[in-house]
């Protein structure tokens, strides 16, 4: 039997953490949302030298992550090919028991 004072004691740290998170959150929204409609005010035209989002950086940042994504799923194929049984490695009925079948007879 579970004892339920230690399942309250497990819960209520984590929805305080929880909320304490909520409230971070809240308000470096709230005290920053005016400097972003200052910070728009303030923008100059972009010139020819701009790259936009797609700059140097943000070209090798694309290839790093599109790197680490086809390692992580080449690791995934070899784990799961590692965890099923080969075909050949199959168990064998005994010979001196029936072999059952799908189909009906009737």
């Amino acid at each position: 039997m579970r004892n339920p004072v230690s399942e309250l004691a497990r819960t209520l740290p984590h929805a305080a953490r929880v909320l304490v998170a909520l409230v971070v959150v809240s308000t470096v929204l709230l005290v920053t949302a005016g400097t972003g409609a200052a910070a728009q005010a303030a923008r100059v035209e972009p010139n020819q030298v701009s790259f936009g989002l797609l700059g140097p950086v943000g070209l090798a940042a694309v290839l790093i992550g599109i790197v680490g994504m086809t390692a992580g799923v080449l690791r995934q194929r070899r784990r799961a090919r590692e965890a099923t049984p080969h075909p050949h490695v199959t168990a064998q009925a005994p010979a001196d028991e029936p072999v059952l079948t799908t189909t009906r007879h009737g």
